[in-house]
């Protein structure tokens, strides 16, 4: 019965554009999914990152004498 239907000039013709469509759909499905991706492998450095600097700063915090850390508290600082 498929057969029949599809073997007519208006149905096979439906038919072709219906699957050209569903191409064209999965294609744009497949770039909106890798640039998710790549927007979390973006946003994942980022934090990799900031958190290198924290780690950073508490060891350049821990090498400091007890009283030189209160000294750089009390100092006017502005953050960056």
């Amino acid at each position: 019965m498929l057969a029949a239907l599809l073997s007519s000039g208006p149905a096979l013709r439906l038919a072709k554009w219906g699957a050209i469509a569903l191409a064209v759909l999965l294609v744009l499905l497949r770039v909106r999914d890798s640039g998710r991706q790549a927007e979390r492998v973006n946003n994942l450095s980022k934090a990799l990152e900031a958190a290198k600097a924290r780690k950073n700063v508490e060891i350049a915090v821990d090498r400091l004498p007890a009283r030189a850390v209160d000294d750089e508290l009390h100092r006017d600082w502005s953050r960056d």
